[in-house]
């Protein structure tokens, strides 16, 4: 199963880096849905210790739906909607660390964040906005993945590829564009 799992997350991290080399939401949106199914499935072939991370993956594809929705419809993201999935991604962070009585600060809040610079990331209007949250994702999962509870070499490679895509994709949309709008100034 842990073969199976590791193939699957593979697929989620290939969708997430092409994700963040895109410039149209609509199609960032679809990559994020797809990555986060993959990853969804690779923890639920883990077993049950991974509950969390899948839910909070589910999470972030409902999210990913309603987004696209609205994206499509030309509509701003509802207020209410940012409420409603900063609330849940709490309870799907916090609400296990208290339950298991695993709390250790700072790195039991990693999660946390990591589900906040998503919440922000997916909202943003624009590209380089998302691509700056995305990177601020990556980042704090990867001081979590060294730092946390066991370190899984898979999730610090694959945290390290979506900050990698995430930086390329700021070098290419955001730096490079404005060098050329600069230059025809």
């Amino acid at each position: 199963m842990e073969k199976i799992s590791i193939c699957i997350g593979a697929v989620g991290t290939v969708l997430g880096f092409l994700s963040f080399q895109t410039k149209n939401k609509k199609t960032y949106l679809i990559y994020q849905i797809l990555s986060n199914l993959m990853v969804a499935a690779s923890f639920l072939f883990l077993g049950l210790d991974r509950l969390s991370g899948g839910l909070l993956c589910f999470a972030a594809i409902f999210q990913g739906l309603l987004n696209y929705r609205y994206v499509s419809k030309n509509e701003p993201i509802s207020r209410w909607s940012v409420i409603f999935f900063f609330i849940l991604y709490s309870a799907l962070t916090l609400v296990p660390e208290f339950v298991q009585g695993a709390l250790r600060f700072p790195y039991s809040f990693c999660p946390f964040f990591c589900a906040v610079f998503f919440l922000l990331s997916i909202c943003a209007k624009e590209g380089k906005t998302t691509r700056i949250f995305g990177a601020c994702n990556s980042a704090v999962w990867i001081i979590y993945d060294m730092f946390g509870v066991t370190f899984a070499l898979s999730n610090f490679a694959t945290h390290t590829l979506l900050l990698i895509s995430t930086i390329i994709g700021i070098l290419r949309y955001d730096i490079r564009h404005n060098k050329n709008d600069s230059a025809r100034a």
